[in-house]
């Protein structure tokens, strides 16, 4: 990742309000853990049904989470999300399967917090794993 790519990263999470309640070294040891990819159109993120591999932060493109039938497959539902909104948070703290398909609706670059590094920091620093499960009952009400 370069040095705009990061504070294009930062910039992001300053006007998300899921990031708003980490504080200084609480951000850095957040941030600092993110990776940045790069996705071409059409290509699959994850399935619906697939366990949840990481939390992602669209800096570029857009994706569309395709949750299936309405009414006897009559309806689709579908969610479309642009540059600076967030998905798979939801599946990765509560340990569910993920509801939904996610793709890449053109050339998309995401930053993704993999599952594994977002799991140590949850079992490693009681204070990081507080603070998301607050972030997260506000976010529920």
């Amino acid at each position: 990742m370069t040095d705009d790519d990061f504070r294009g990263l930062a910039h992001i999470a300053a006007r998300l309000e899921f990031f708003r309640s980490f504080k200084g070294a609480q951000l850095e040891r957040l941030l600092s853990r993110i990776n940045l990819y790069g996705l071409e159109r059409g290509e699959t993120i994850f399935h619906k049904g697939d366990p949840p591999i990481a939390f992602f932060l669209i800096y570029k493109g857009s994706v569309r989470i395709h949750l299936g039938y309405r009414f006897f497959g009559v309806m689709r539902k579908m969610v479309h999300l642009k540059a600076g909104d967030l998905f798979g948070e939801m599946a990765l703290v509560e340990k569910r399967l993920h509801s939904g398909t996610a793709v890449a609706e053109e050339p998309t670059k995401l930053f993704v917090l993999p599952y594994e590094e977002f799991d140590g920091l949850m079992k490693n620093d009681p204070e990081f794993a507080d603070l998301i499960k607050f972030v997260l009952s506000r976010r529920k009400r």
